[in-house]
């Protein structure tokens, strides 16, 4: 036990007694009784250092936790500034590019509609289906089967009824 170094104290403490109190069953007691000493302070010093273990654990990872927050924060800080900077420029150039809207007065809107009406009175009546259309020729009437491809969905002939 002395060579091992662990009972240093317990060995003094042996050694400094009375010889007539160093018999087989006294030393049996004493080192039973050293030897629970050391298994629960070694017992205790095993718990303490999880605990610390387990403490260091917990405070890196606050930190490391904070530490990423702290980045994500000033990334996201960064990448909001850099968007409304960009929608602003892009509002700005669209306002540029932008014409101006032309309004247009009732007397234009009264002139616009008596030419529209004066070409539809001038037009002249199609032979070919009766009707007047101002914005095509006769050759460009759908009523011709040459034309048939520029009719509209849902197109009734008036020779068919």
């Amino acid at each position: 036990m002395k060579a091992t170094g662990e009972f240093d104290p317990a060995v003094r403490e042996w050694e400094a007694k009375p010889a007539a109190e160093k018999t087989w069953a006294n030393i049996k007691t004493f080192i039973s009784a050293e030897y629970a000493k050391e298994n629960k302070q070694n017992k205790l010093s095993a718990k303490q250092f999880r605990a610390n273990a387990i403490q260091e654990t917990a405070e890196a990872t606050e930190e490391l936790i904070a530490t990423l927050t702290e980045a994500h924060t000033r990334q996201m800080e960064t990448l909001v500034k850099s968007t409304t900077e960009a929608m602003k420029e892009m509002m700005l150039l669209l306002k540029e590019s932008k014409a101006p809207e032309q309004k247009t007065t009732d007397e234009e809107k009264k002139k616009k509609r008596d030419e529209k009406r004066k070409r539809y009175n001038d037009a002249p009546v199609c032979k070919h289906c009766g009707k007047k259309h101002p914005s095509k020729t006769e050759d460009e009437c759908w009523e011709l089967e040459k034309n048939k491809a520029s009719r509209p969905s849902g197109w009734k002939s008036t020779k068919s009824t």
